[in-house]
């Protein structure tokens, strides 16, 4: 909060789970940002323990439904693409951003 112009607005996006999340290899859960995700009610808990009100939660399941069946791939060609992702995320290359704006 400390960092926010008054009137300033949080937005936050990040993975969550429903319950533990399925046993995958360590390389696939860190580029699946699977390490560390909590569920829902949690990630609310604490954004608001941090003195936010969270006026609204958005889920985008859908989405992530969308960019599975786009990737449609499985397997070692599936498994090779995120050694490739992992490497493009480690030097900088691909990032991930969240951007919430008023006019």
């Amino acid at each position: 909060m400390r960092v926010l112009a008054d009137g300033g607005r949080l937005a936050l996006s990040d993975v969550v789970v429903s319950e533990d999340a399925p046993e995958v290899p360590d390389r696939l859960a860190r580029a699946l940002c699977l390490t560390g995700a909590r569920n829902r009610a949690e990630l609310t808990v604490a954004v608001e323990r941090t003195g936010f009100t969270v006026e609204e939660r958005r889920d985008h399941r859908e989405d992530l439904l969308a960019m599975r069946d786009r990737v449609g791939e499985r397997g070692e060609t599936a498994l090779a693409a995120v050694e490739a992702l992992e490497t493009a995320v480690d030097d900088g290359r691909i990032g991930y951003v969240s951007v919430v704006a008023d006019a």
